[in-house]
């Protein structure tokens, strides 16, 4: 599966910036450059979620697997809980900076499909490039960048 990410995504290194001369805006961008690439991990009472952030070079049109209608993203992402309640997600996903959100809707069984059956959204707020708060229901939880 990841491998086929990386064909319609790209990843960068450490010495270059994977966003420059891309398609998005600059608010887009500065939320891109602290998220993109890392892993994020919050937890609390032996549970743990784990995110991880890849950003595409532009974004992308991706069709929906149930009627075909496309929506715009902007990277993948892919969401491990593990402890008591466990499970693995992958999604595509849209910055909102206006609402200050991330949303994300599920890769489809065709990889270049999204799925309405799995979706998330997590208001941010950016600490600092090793720290983001996420709230995905009521809470906002501080997240750390896993190095």
């Amino acid at each position: 599966m990841m491998a086929a990410l990386c064909l319609i995504s790209c990843g960068g290194d450490d010495d270059e910036p994977i966003i420059t001369n891309s398609g998005f805006n600059a608010d887009i961008t500065r939320i891109l450059d602290v998220i993109d690439d890392h892993t994020w991990i919050y937890s609390e009472y032996g549970q743990t979620t784990e995110i991880s952030f890849l950003a595409f070079r532009n974004p992308e049109e991706i069709a929906s697997s149930l009627n075909g209608v496309p929506m715009t993203f902007h990277g993948w992402m892919k969401r491990v809980y593990s402890g008591t309640l466990s499970d693995e997600t992958e999604f595509y996903f849209y910055i909102d900076t206006k609402a200050k959100c991330i949303k994300g809707y599920g890769v489809g069984s065709d990889i270049k499909t999204y799925a309405l059956n799995a979706t998330c959204t997590y208001y941010y707020e950016i600490v600092d490039e090793k720290t983001i708060k996420l709230k995905d229901y009521s809470v906002y939880n501080i997240y750390k960048r896993k190095d």
